[in-house]
């Protein structure tokens, strides 16, 4: 299109000449030209023209047919570098296409580790809370063993303890009422010791939880009551105990020993 441009501006009257000497290239010299770039072309064009300005000697045959295959060979250049552009462009798209998919899967491996994580952080969170609650279980049961230590860590000396007031009261029920009507001062004053000394350790007993258990008239309970036999008792009630032989105790609300009694049973 450049030639076109240039041949009517240069000499009108000599267009034929004019192709002819524009591109003065033989055969063997062509192939070399459609490799350099285009630039170099426009280059060549311009100095023919020049050339041809300051010459008037006609175009020959073999001039025109070199320009003609150059031409040609142009055009073709033209068409391929366009077709080579259009594959570029197509390539880009792939390109895009690739880095599409690339930013897919990276979303979908950050949404499987998130996923991951999220489950293996409720793992731990349950097993926090299990050990939180066996944490607390233990707690509480140390607490329950050292409350009851302080409780009931005497009951075994309080059981011993007990026969030592088992014989005190029975000393005293051997003494027989007559006895105080002869004003024996000696014995008087050991009667009035052993019953001292009873109410003393009842007032110790009662300090350190421990409570006397003498149910005659309540009803027979067997969690507080051992039934040693069972007997008719006029104006009582069946079921209810008759007479204790040996009082029981409890040791802050719990049965250290069960008061062994006679129970009433009528008909």
């Amino acid at each position: 299109m450049l030639i076109q441009r240039l041949l009517p501006a240069l000499i009108r009257p000599q267009q034929r000449a004019l192709a002819g000497l524009l591109l003065p290239f033989t055969p063997h010299s062509a192939p070399s030209l459609l490799h350099q770039p285009r630039s170099n072309h426009l280059r060549s064009i311009h100095v023919s023209a020049f050339s041809f300005w300051h010459s008037s000697e006609p175009a020959t045959a073999s001039s025109r047919r070199n320009y003609s295959a150059t031409a040609q060979s142009d055009r073709q250049t033209d068409r391929e570098s366009t077709a080579a552009n259009g594959s570029g462009g197509g390539g880009g798209g792939s390109g895009a296409s690739v880095e599409g998919a690339a930013e897919d899967s990276a979303a979908q491996l950050m949404k499987e580790t998130i996923a991951k994580h999220n489950e293996e952080m409720k793992e731990v969170r349950d097993k926090y809370l299990r050990a939180l609650a066996e944490t607390e279980n233990v707690r509480q049961r140390l607490t329950r063993q050292v409350a009851d230590a302080k409780q009931f860590g005497i009951q075994s000396f309080v059981k011993d303890l007990l026969e030592v007031s088992d014989i005190l009261s029975k000393a005293m029920e051997t003494i027989p009422k007559e006895a105080f009507a002869e004003k024996n001062a000696h014995f008087s004053n050991l009667y009035e010791g052993l019953r001292l000394t009873e109410a003393q350790m009842n007032k110790v007993f009662a300090k350190h939880g421990l409570e006397k258990m003498v149910p005659v008239g309540e009803p027979f309970d067997p969690n507080e009551h051992e039934a040693l036999f069972e007997a008719p008792a006029e104006g009582k009630e069946t079921g209810t105990v008759l007479t204790v032989t040996q009082p029981g105790f409890k040791l802050n609300k719990r049965v250290v020993r069960p008061a062994r009694v006679g129970v009433v049973r009528n008909g």
